[in-house]
C-alpha cells in the first residue's frame, strides 16, 4: 500500500494544502512536524531541505506541495503510479 510522509510546520498553508489533498483522495499519510520532532529537524537540515512542506511517497521523494498537486493532475490516482523522483532520503528512526 503506498504511503505518504509529509515533513512540515505549524503555520504552513502548504503543509496544510498538502494534508488535505491526501485526505481528500483518501490516501493515508503520517504527518511529521519538524518544529516539534529534533531528530527529524536535524534529518530534513542535513538533507538540504529549506522549504515545506517536502513530502515523500514510499519514502522516495516527491516534492513539495506544487509537485504532489501535480502529481495528482498528471496522474488521478498517484497511489497506483510510481512516484515522480527515484531518490530515496532514508531518516533515522
Amino acid at each position: 500500500m503506498t504511503q505518504y510522509t509529509i515533513y512540515g510546520r505549524k503555520r504552513c498553508g502548504y503543509c496544510d494544502k498538502a494534508k488535505a489533498l491526501l485526505e481528500a483522495h483518501g490516501l493515508p499519510f503520517k504527518y511529521i512536524d519538524i518544529e516539534e520532532d529534533a531528530t527529524a529537524l536535524e534529518w530534513f537540515i542535513n538533507q538540504g531541505f529549506e522549504t515545506v512542506p517536502q513530502v515523500f511517497q514510499n519514502n522516495l521523494l516527491v516534492g513539495g506541495y506544487d509537485a504532489l498537486e501535480a502529481k495528482f493532475l498528471e496522474h488521478p490516482q498517484p497511489h497506483l503510479e510510481p512516484p515522480l523522483v527515484a531518490h530515496a532520503h532514508d531518516r533515522p528512526a
